[in-house]
């Protein structure tokens, strides 16, 4: 069933925030059900914030993966309280003007292969997040696009090491430990210098 929520936007020291519910305001500011309403009535700050009422959001899907995903990515970029802040806005990383309102990233998630088990990934990790940036991908793909991601050498194949402890099955753990320490990736066996080629140049 479609309903209304009241849009707002929370202003704090040059930071805007949008928020498309009061819910998701007051979760934000931990504060309790309705202060943010009853602040932007009485014209009153909310833990420093200037409160302003921008609009309603009539999608009614507030609940749904896809907004859930929406609001995650924008928080990433744009909250500085959120634990991952600083992989993604504090790198410089932003979500395009368009993305913004839901409405246009939902459009633009229907058209190019939004399933409820993939997510969302950059293209280019030190990109935005923008239509020309972005696709939707399994966990493991997503594991395999990583800017800090560790690759392993074998037979020719060029593999994270993620990809290449499933594939062989050896802990991860493992896995590093023999390259730390110039073992045969395999056997654990020592190597000399000149015949570890394990990782790429």
């Amino acid at each position: 069933m479609r309903h209304s929520t009241s849009v707002y936007r929370l202003d704090k020291d040059g930071e805007s925030i949008i928020f498309n519910s009061e819910k998701d305001a007051c979760e934000f500011l931990g504060v309790s059900k309705c202060s943010v309403a009853s602040c932007f009535r009485r014209g009153t700050l909310c833990k420093g914030y200037s409160i302003s009422r921008v609009g309603l959001s009539t999608h009614g899907e507030t609940k749904t993966k896809l907004h859930k995903r929406w609001e995650s990515m924008i928080a990433r970029c744009e909250y500085k309280k959120h634990p991952h802040y600083c992989r993604y806005g504090g790198r410089g990383i932003s979500v395009c003007t368009e993305w913004h309102d839901y409405c246009s990233f939902r459009e633009w998630a229907m058209n190019n292969g939004y399933l409820e088990n993939l997510t969302l990934d950059r293209i280019d990790p030190n990109g935005n997040y923008c239509p020309e940036n972005c696709r939707f991908v399994t966990w493991e793909q997503q594991e395999s696009n990583k800017r800090n991601n560790r690759f392993v050498n074998h037979n020719g194949e060029q593999l994270t090491l993620s990809q290449f402890s499933r594939k062989y099955d050896i802990p991860k753990s493992t896995v590093r430990w023999r390259l730390n320490n110039k073992r045969d990736i395999l056997s654990g066996a020592k190597m000399d210098a000149k015949e570890n080629d394990n990782e790429p140049n």
